[in-house]
Protein backbone atom coordinates (compact mmCIF):
# COMPACT_ATOMS: atom_id res chain seq x y z
CA UNK A 1 0.00 0.00 0.00
CA UNK A 2 1.32 3.86 -1.08
CA UNK A 3 1.74 6.25 1.96
CA UNK A 4 1.05 9.00 0.59
CA UNK A 5 1.77 11.35 3.72
CA UNK A 6 4.50 9.88 6.33
CA UNK A 7 5.86 11.81 9.13
CA UNK A 8 9.27 11.15 11.43
CA UNK A 9 10.57 13.03 14.42
CA UNK A 10 8.05 15.53 13.84
CA UNK A 11 8.18 18.87 16.63
CA UNK A 12 6.24 21.57 16.62
CA UNK A 13 7.92 24.49 19.49
CA UNK A 14 7.11 27.88 20.38
CA UNK A 15 10.77 28.32 21.02
CA UNK A 16 13.81 26.20 21.74
CA UNK A 17 12.64 25.08 25.18
CA UNK A 18 8.58 24.83 25.01
CA UNK A 19 7.71 22.03 22.63
CA UNK A 20 3.37 21.81 22.35
CA UNK A 21 3.72 18.58 20.21
CA UNK A 22 5.82 15.67 18.77
CA UNK A 23 5.48 13.03 16.71
CA UNK A 24 7.79 9.90 15.87
CA UNK A 25 6.25 8.35 13.20
CA UNK A 26 2.92 9.04 11.51
CA UNK A 27 1.40 7.70 8.13
CA UNK A 28 -1.40 8.05 5.74
CA UNK A 29 -1.80 5.64 3.43
CA UNK A 30 -3.44 5.95 -0.53
CA UNK A 31 -7.24 5.80 0.45
CA UNK A 32 -7.29 5.61 3.57
CA UNK A 33 -9.12 7.39 6.49
CA UNK A 34 -7.47 8.76 9.07
CA UNK A 35 -9.29 11.09 12.33
CA UNK A 36 -6.70 13.06 14.57
CA UNK A 37 -7.87 13.50 18.21
CA UNK A 38 -6.84 15.50 20.46
CA UNK A 39 -8.33 18.46 23.26
CA UNK A 40 -8.47 21.84 22.22
CA UNK A 41 -5.11 23.67 22.35
CA UNK A 42 -2.94 20.88 22.24
CA UNK A 43 -1.66 21.52 18.58
CA UNK A 44 -4.01 19.44 16.20
CA UNK A 45 -4.35 22.29 13.55
CA UNK A 46 -0.90 23.38 14.10
CA UNK A 47 -0.17 19.32 12.75
CA UNK A 48 -2.31 19.36 9.65
CA UNK A 49 -0.88 22.95 8.94
CA UNK A 50 2.68 21.90 9.01
CA UNK A 51 1.53 18.74 6.96
CA UNK A 52 0.05 21.39 4.22
CA UNK A 53 3.22 23.36 4.24
CA UNK A 54 1.15 26.27 5.91
CA UNK A 55 2.95 27.00 8.86
CA UNK A 56 7.33 26.90 9.49
CA UNK A 57 7.21 26.03 13.36
CA UNK A 58 8.01 22.60 13.21
CA UNK A 59 11.34 20.39 12.90
CA UNK A 60 11.85 16.87 11.92
CA UNK A 61 10.49 15.19 7.91
CA UNK A 62 7.13 15.47 6.72
CA UNK A 63 7.05 13.59 3.23
CA UNK A 64 4.28 14.00 0.48
CA UNK A 65 3.83 11.15 -1.82
CA UNK A 66 7.49 9.87 -0.44
CA UNK A 67 9.23 14.16 -1.80
CA UNK A 68 10.01 16.20 1.58
CA UNK A 69 8.05 18.63 2.31
CA UNK A 70 10.71 21.63 1.54
CA UNK A 71 11.07 20.17 -1.29
CA UNK A 72 7.95 21.20 -2.75
CA UNK A 73 6.82 24.35 -4.57
CA UNK A 74 3.67 25.61 -3.00
CA UNK A 75 1.81 26.08 -6.59
CA UNK A 76 2.36 22.26 -6.96
CA UNK A 77 1.63 20.98 -3.57
CA UNK A 78 -2.16 22.58 -3.89
CA UNK A 79 -2.37 19.98 -6.61
CA UNK A 80 -2.16 17.47 -4.17
CA UNK A 81 -3.53 18.04 -0.85
CA UNK A 82 -7.02 20.28 -0.42
CA UNK A 83 -6.68 22.01 2.89
CA UNK A 84 -9.92 22.81 4.70
CA UNK A 85 -9.60 25.13 7.38
CA UNK A 86 -11.87 25.95 10.14
CA UNK A 87 -10.32 29.73 9.79
CA UNK A 88 -12.56 30.16 6.28
CA UNK A 89 -14.01 33.31 5.60
CA UNK A 90 -17.10 33.70 3.10
CA UNK A 91 -17.09 37.05 1.09
CA UNK A 92 -20.33 38.29 0.84
CA UNK A 93 -20.31 39.37 -2.53
CA UNK A 94 -19.25 35.60 -3.90
CA UNK A 95 -22.29 33.04 -4.76
CA UNK A 96 -21.82 30.06 -3.67
CA UNK A 97 -21.14 28.63 -6.96
CA UNK A 98 -18.51 31.05 -7.53
CA UNK A 99 -16.84 30.32 -4.33
CA UNK A 100 -16.13 26.47 -4.94
CA UNK A 101 -14.98 27.65 -8.10
CA UNK A 102 -11.59 28.97 -6.38
CA UNK A 103 -10.99 25.24 -5.87
CA UNK A 104 -9.84 24.87 -9.70
CA UNK A 105 -7.52 27.86 -9.78
CA UNK A 106 -4.32 25.67 -8.76
CA UNK A 107 -5.11 24.17 -12.21
CA UNK A 108 -5.61 27.16 -14.36
CA UNK A 109 -3.60 28.18 -17.05
CA UNK A 110 -1.39 31.55 -16.70
CA UNK A 111 -4.97 33.82 -18.27
CA UNK A 112 -6.91 31.93 -15.00
CA UNK A 113 -10.03 31.43 -16.95
CA UNK A 114 -12.24 28.90 -16.32
CA UNK A 115 -12.65 26.35 -18.96
CA UNK A 116 -15.39 23.97 -19.85
CA UNK A 117 -14.00 21.05 -18.15
CA UNK A 118 -13.55 23.30 -14.99
CA UNK A 119 -17.24 24.13 -14.77
CA UNK A 120 -18.16 20.84 -15.37
CA UNK A 121 -16.15 19.50 -12.62
CA UNK A 122 -17.81 22.58 -10.46
CA UNK A 123 -21.27 21.30 -11.17
CA UNK A 124 -20.40 18.14 -10.35
CA UNK A 125 -19.54 18.66 -6.89
CA UNK A 126 -22.16 21.34 -6.09
CA UNK A 127 -24.44 18.25 -7.02
CA UNK A 128 -22.66 15.62 -5.22
CA UNK A 129 -22.73 17.93 -1.76
CA UNK A 130 -26.20 18.87 -2.29
CA UNK A 131 -25.81 22.06 -2.75
CA UNK A 132 -26.96 22.60 -6.29
CA UNK A 133 -29.87 24.60 -5.62
CA UNK A 134 -27.70 27.51 -3.80
CA UNK A 135 -25.27 28.01 -6.87
CA UNK A 136 -26.44 31.62 -7.19
CA UNK A 137 -27.32 32.20 -3.46
CA UNK A 138 -24.60 34.76 -1.79
CA UNK A 139 -21.83 31.98 0.18
CA UNK A 140 -22.80 34.45 3.24
CA UNK A 141 -25.71 33.52 3.75
CA UNK A 142 -25.98 29.95 4.05
CA UNK A 143 -26.65 28.11 7.48
CA UNK A 144 -23.54 26.39 9.11
CA UNK A 145 -24.34 22.87 7.41
CA UNK A 146 -24.74 24.21 4.17
CA UNK A 147 -21.57 26.38 4.71
CA UNK A 148 -19.35 23.60 5.49
CA UNK A 149 -20.79 21.52 2.63
CA UNK A 150 -19.66 24.61 0.05
CA UNK A 151 -15.78 24.37 2.27
CA UNK A 152 -15.84 20.19 1.19
CA UNK A 153 -17.00 21.15 -2.51
CA UNK A 154 -14.12 24.06 -3.23
CA UNK A 155 -11.60 21.28 -1.63
CA UNK A 156 -13.04 18.64 -3.99
CA UNK A 157 -12.90 21.09 -7.00
CA UNK A 158 -8.64 21.02 -6.31
CA UNK A 159 -9.22 16.91 -7.32
CA UNK A 160 -5.91 16.23 -5.32
CA UNK A 161 -5.20 12.26 -3.67
CA UNK A 162 -5.03 13.93 -0.01
CA UNK A 163 -7.58 15.86 1.33
CA UNK A 164 -6.96 16.90 4.81
CA UNK A 165 -9.61 19.01 6.68
CA UNK A 166 -9.67 20.40 10.17
CA UNK A 167 -12.62 20.29 12.56
CA UNK A 168 -15.00 19.62 9.42
CA UNK A 169 -17.87 19.11 11.77
CA UNK A 170 -17.74 22.39 14.07
CA UNK A 171 -20.60 23.71 15.36
CA UNK A 172 -22.57 21.80 13.18
CA UNK A 173 -26.04 19.48 14.74
CA UNK A 174 -26.08 15.77 15.04
CA UNK A 175 -27.74 15.85 11.07
CA UNK A 176 -25.02 17.69 9.65
CA UNK A 177 -22.24 16.13 11.16
CA UNK A 178 -23.30 12.43 10.06
CA UNK A 179 -24.29 14.21 6.70
CA UNK A 180 -20.92 15.66 6.61
CA UNK A 181 -18.48 12.56 7.84
CA UNK A 182 -20.98 10.49 5.42
CA UNK A 183 -19.84 12.66 2.35
CA UNK A 184 -16.17 12.15 3.74
CA UNK A 185 -16.73 8.89 3.36
CA UNK A 186 -18.53 8.95 -0.14
CA UNK A 187 -15.63 10.57 -1.73
CA UNK A 188 -12.93 7.74 -0.23
CA UNK A 189 -14.94 5.14 -1.50
CA UNK A 190 -15.64 7.31 -5.22
CA UNK A 191 -12.53 8.38 -5.79
CA UNK A 192 -9.83 6.56 -3.51
CA UNK A 193 -8.60 9.70 -1.70
CA UNK A 194 -6.53 9.56 1.34
CA UNK A 195 -8.30 11.83 4.45
CA UNK A 196 -6.78 13.35 7.58
CA UNK A 197 -9.00 15.29 9.24
CA UNK A 198 -9.19 16.07 13.16
CA UNK A 199 -12.89 15.14 15.33
CA UNK A 200 -14.28 15.94 18.76
CA UNK A 201 -17.17 13.78 17.78
CA UNK A 202 -15.50 10.51 18.86
CA UNK A 203 -18.49 7.54 18.22
CA UNK A 204 -19.68 9.27 14.72
CA UNK A 205 -16.14 9.84 13.37
CA UNK A 206 -15.07 6.32 13.88
CA UNK A 207 -17.65 4.50 12.22
CA UNK A 208 -15.70 5.84 8.76
CA UNK A 209 -12.13 5.75 9.86
CA UNK A 210 -9.56 3.57 9.21
CA UNK A 211 -6.77 4.68 11.77
CA UNK A 212 -6.52 7.17 14.79
CA UNK A 213 -3.97 9.32 15.55
CA UNK A 214 -4.44 10.69 18.84
CA UNK A 215 -2.56 13.50 21.48
CA UNK A 216 -1.77 12.53 24.97
CA UNK A 217 0.61 14.03 26.72
CA UNK A 218 1.87 16.43 23.92
CA UNK A 219 2.65 13.68 21.82
CA UNK A 220 0.75 12.40 18.87
CA UNK A 221 0.67 8.39 18.32
CA UNK A 222 -1.17 6.05 15.80
CA UNK A 223 -3.00 2.92 16.43
CA UNK A 224 -5.27 0.88 14.14
CA UNK A 225 -9.40 1.36 14.42
CA UNK A 226 -9.36 -1.87 15.94
CA UNK A 227 -6.66 -1.88 18.82
CA UNK A 228 -8.10 2.12 19.42
CA UNK A 229 -11.53 0.30 19.84
CA UNK A 230 -10.19 -2.05 22.01
CA UNK A 231 -7.91 0.18 24.41
CA UNK A 232 -10.32 1.17 27.20
CA UNK A 233 -7.11 2.02 29.55
CA UNK A 234 -6.28 4.42 26.93
CA UNK A 235 -10.10 5.91 26.38
CA UNK A 236 -9.85 6.67 30.42
CA UNK A 237 -6.73 8.38 30.20
CA UNK A 238 -7.47 10.77 26.89
CA UNK A 239 -11.49 10.99 28.17
CA UNK A 240 -12.03 10.02 31.58
CA UNK A 241 -13.57 6.88 33.21
CA UNK A 242 -16.85 7.74 32.58
CA UNK A 243 -16.32 7.62 28.71
CA UNK A 244 -17.33 5.33 26.66
CA UNK A 245 -17.50 4.02 22.69
CA UNK A 246 -21.31 3.52 21.27
CA UNK A 247 -20.35 1.71 18.09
Amino acid sequence: MKTLIEIQDFSIAYNDSEVLLKAKHLTVNEGEIVVLYGDNGSGKSSLLRAICNASTQWKGEIFIQEKSIKDWKNKELVKHIAFISTETEYPSLLSTKDYIALGRYPHLNWFGKLQERDHAIIQNYLRECCIEELSNQSISTLSDGEKQRAKIARGLCQQTPILILDEPSSHLDVKNTYATLELIKLEREKENKSILFSSHEINMSLEIADKVWYIYGGEVKEESKSDFLMNKELHKKLYGSAFQLNL
